[in-house]
């Protein structure tokens, strides 16, 4: 039933019944030693690390635009509080 489990225990069970294929199988897909393909073992995990790189990336653009706007609303009065605690130092 590995058709039917969530995507990293079927990564499992594949990377599994790889090891136990024993030294027949090359990890190329051999016909006779029945393995699934490891190249597109990879290229999923390759997908998924990618997936979660470009969700960083829209965290940290949605945190730089919410930078930029609060500081273009509230610029002049951190420039007012700032130059206050400097002549007080």
């Amino acid at each position: 039933m590995i058709g039917r489990q969530p995507a990293p225990s079927r990564a499992r069970a594949i990377h599994a019944s790889l090891a136990s294929a024993g030294p027949a199988s090359d990890g190329r897909g051999d016909a006779r030693a029945g393995s699934p393909d490891l190249a597109l073992i990879n290229s999923r995990d390759h997908a998924q690390a990618g997936q979660g790189l470009i969700e960083y990336g829209l965290i940290l653009m949605v945190m730089a635009i919410a930078c930029v706007v609060s500081l273009v609303f509230f610029g002049d009065q951190l420039s007012s509080l700032l130059s206050l605690i400097a002549s007080a130092v």
